[in-house]
């Protein structure tokens, strides 16, 4: 019967539709590039969580600052990210890549890792406007790349998920590490072992496939 077909048909339809998208998602998790830009955004947050959640307390403990004082100093970061995330998200459109910028602030601040916990006076607020400046594009710069990685642009959904995978393990991990870390060593060696979590994200946002 007519309605029978096309019931058969409907059905044989969907199978296939739903055969084709799981095979997508499986494409799409076993993405290599994929993965790569999930550990480059995770060591980011790594490190921007371990600076954010310490750095106040450096300030109090060490250079007397007070607590208001401290919290509004190191959220200079954060106001000047502000800025700099929408121009930097800007700017890799107009250039036509997100590979420049995510890999060159990132290597800065991979450098600005020698300084936060030596300077004093006027160098701090002016490092931590310059660190926001730097690290502002990296985040939605990364984002904007993940359906570049993607076999289809329907996926961007589980791409997204994916490198907020990274994400969270980035924010969980950075305090954790950062205050293991203190208890054994101190801020400036603390500091430094940023340092090759940060190369390990430029290492890894180098290597993706991303214009």
């Amino acid at each position: 019967k007519p309605e029978e077909m096309f019931d058969v048909r409907s059905h044989t339809h969907a199978k296939t539709a739903a055969e084709k998208t799981n095979h997508s998602m499986v494409s799409a998790m076993a993405n290599r590039d994929l993965w790569l830009l999930t550990v480059e955004f995770m060591c980011f947050n790594l490190v921007a969580m371990a600076l954010s959640s310490f750095y106040p307390k450096f300030l109090e403990t060490t250079l007397a600052y007070s607590k208001s004082r401290a919290a509004f100093v190191t959220s200079l970061m954060m106001l000047a990210a502000i800025f700099s995330g929408p121009a930097g998200s800007f700017l890799s459109d107009r250039i036509g890549s997100r590979k420049a910028l995510i890999v060159v602030p990132f290597m800065m601040v991979t450098l600005f890792f020698l300084f936060p916990f030596s300077i004093t006076g006027w160098m701090i607020p002016a490092f931590m406007v310059l660190a926001g400046t730097v690290m502002g594009s990296i985040a939605p710069v990364t984002l904007a790349a993940v359906p570049e990685t993607m076999p289809s642009p329907a996926l961007a959904g589980i791409g997204l998920g994916v490198v907020a995978l990274g994400q969270n393990l980035g924010m969980y991990l950075g305090p954790i590490m950062f205050g293991a870390l203190l208890e054994t060593t101190n801020w400036d060696v603390a500091g430094y072992v940023m340092i090759p979590v940060c190369a390990i994200g430029v290492v890894s946002a180098w290597l993706a496939g991303i214009r």
